[in-house]
């Protein structure tokens, strides 16, 4: 039903969405899918010297994310053969809609908190993929 499932990672939040990666795999198992794991370098606006520019830190960190993300799919019980992973950089739920336009998954899987105060004026970025893809997803707490 579902051959290929997106699953975005925060990997400052690993250690919290464990229990959601392990039942991502136990789900994607029970559909013989292909699994990407995706984690997005977040791209940060600065005013410097009334010049605007953006820095994107996360850049010089490229190779850093991608061999922890390449960890984090090794670590899980799934055959690495149906794993891929892509780092991209960018805003966040920009990035994973493009994502989802390239790779073209059939369900996103994505690992939630639950909503806070800001949620409700500034919407999530799970809502905000949400609301501009059509594939159907899945959210674990």
């Amino acid at each position: 039903m579902f051959p290929k499932i997106l699953i975005p990672v925060n990997l400052d939040r690993i250690e919290q969405s464990k229990s959601c990666f392990k039942r991502s795999v136990e789900y994607a198992s029970h559909h013989k899918a292909d699994v990407r794991l995706i984690f997005v370098c977040s791209t940060i606006p600065l005013a410097n010297f009334g010049v605007y520019g953006v820095i994107e830190i996360a850049r010089q960190d490229k190779k850093i994310y991608e061999d922890a993300i390449g960890a984090l799919a090794n670590s899980l019980e799934y055959p690495r053969d149906k794993i891929s992973t892509t780092v991209r950089e960018g805003i966040v739920y920009v990035e994973i809609i493009e994502e989802v336009d390239f790779y073209k998954p059939d369900l996103i899987i994505f690992s939630s908190k639950y909503p806070t105060t800001s949620d409700l004026f500034f919407g999530s970025l799970t809502s905000k993929i949400c609301a501009r893809t059509k594939c159907a997803k899945l959210f674990l707490r």
